[in-house]
């Protein structure tokens, strides 16, 4: 049975008037244009993320965005991220819908699975002109077909490991492309560096240098010789040279004289034979008189 549109007004009036009549009516203008669904995928192993920003809008503003995994789990919003339990194939769809009502959807499917990503890897050691390259360590090693190798040559090099000798001594671009057997391709590049022997290699700025400075050794400061005073002290005059100690002369101990008694003359110590020939005079006490000898000519006559 046919949908009829009916204007809204006269819908409201069927149904007051008789109560019975069924109709559907749908805002929807013939000329309006609905959104445009379209989505990004991005999946590492189980790991996925979706990006609708793609999708455009049509004459009304996109109201909701809906996401469907195909694993009984959904989500909303212009972007969104999803894990996966397992590996498989699920097809994933997404629906607009406007503000008008306008609804438009799109699937894509994909495959989900656990293996490592692929990564092209190498290692390489070289030994004067001959450099090695080992690429084993690239993952997955069970998905790789065929390794290709670019050495700034044009003789095609191919296997997981490789020795080439350079003819000069120079700087090379070493670029390893792998290839697994359902066509994904992953490469690295690095550059390294090959020397012949027979080519010295350039001085650097402080070897240069180095060579030029005068190769006579510095020559040790003498004994007693102050060195130079070190930068950021201040400097010191220089000490003059020691002289040897001189020998004291040793004087002869002096003997204390005696206090004289109050009561008995002084009598002068009798000079030692070590003693110096003068002696330094003294004062006489004030409390002792001292009596002249008598001459031989005032004795009396018998």
């Amino acid at each position: 049975m046919p949908t009829r549109t009916l204007p809204l007004l006269a819908l409201f009036t069927l149904l007051l008037a008789t109560g019975t009549a069924t109709a559907t009516y749908h805002d929807d203008d013939p000329d309006d244009e609905g959104p445009t669904a379209a989505f990004q995928h991005d999946c590492n192993q189980l790991d996925c993320r979706f990006d609708a920003s793609e999708s455009e809008p049509g004459d009304a503003p996109i109201q909701t965005i809906d996401w469907d995994f195909d694993d009984n789990n959904t989500a909303t919003g212009e972007t969104t991220t999803h894990t996966y339990d397992q590996p498989g194939t699920y097809t994933i769809t997404l629906t607009l819908t406007d503000e008008n009502n306008h609804q438009d959807t799109t699937t894509r499917t994909i495959t989900i699975d656990d293996t490592p990503p692929l990564r092209a890897q190498f290692t390489h050691d070289c030994q004067h002109l001959t450099c090695t390259f080992n690429a084993t360590t690239s993952q997955p090693q069970d998905r790789i077909q065929t390794y290709a190798w670019t050495l700034d040559d044009d003789t095609p090099h191919t296997g997981p490991t490789l020795t080439h000798t350079y003819e000069a001594t120079g700087t090379y671009t070493v670029t390893l492309t792998i290839t697994t057997d359902d066509g994904d391709t992953d490469n690295a590049t690095t550059q390294v560096h090959a020397q012949d022997p027979a080519t010295p290699t350039p001085p650097s700025p402080t070897t240069a240098k180095n060579n030029n400075a005068p190769s006579t050794p510095p020559t040790a400061p003498a004994a007693n010789t102050p060195s130079e005073p070190t930068p950021g002290t201040s400097a010191m005059a220089p000490r003059p040279p020691e002289t040897p100690p001189r020998t004291p002369t040793t004087n002869p101990p002096r003997t204390p004289s005696p206090s004289p008694s109050p009561t008995n003359k002084a009598t002068p110590p009798a000079p030692s034979a070590s003693s110096p020939s003068k002696s330094n005079p003294k004062t006489p006490s004030p409390n002792l008189t001292q009596h002249p000898s008598p001459s031989p000519l005032s004795s009396p006559l018998s």
